[in-house]
């Protein structure tokens, strides 16, 4: 999909940047970046798996916050998109 790879590897501490437009209006678009704060896994999962979600601090994030004690956290859950043609595209 217009040339991201298929494969996301995160560690705490990370820096990382949206690719889509969550809730523009307090900051969580296409381009908002933040670091990693925490990865949440379900009872008994580890990687290979999916997380449940990652905690991101995002630099400019505006909404309410996860964590009292820790401001602008959101926590961003794995989103799948995938494309059956790239005929999709039109110019």
């Amino acid at each position: 999909m217009a040339g991201l790879v298929p494969t996301l590897f995160l560690a705490k501490q990370a820096s990382v940047m949206l690719t889509m437009n969550l809730w523009s209006e307090v900051g969580l678009c296409n381009g908002a970046t933040g670091r990693v704060i925490d990865i949440i896994y379900a009872d008994y999962d580890c990687p290979p798996n999916l997380p449940i979600a990652g905690i991101v601090q995002f630099d400019y994030y505006t909404g309410p916050s996860l964590l009292n004690f820790l401001p602008r956290c959101v926590p961003i859950c794995p989103v799948t998109i995938t494309s059956n043609s790239l005929d999709t595209f039109h110019e």
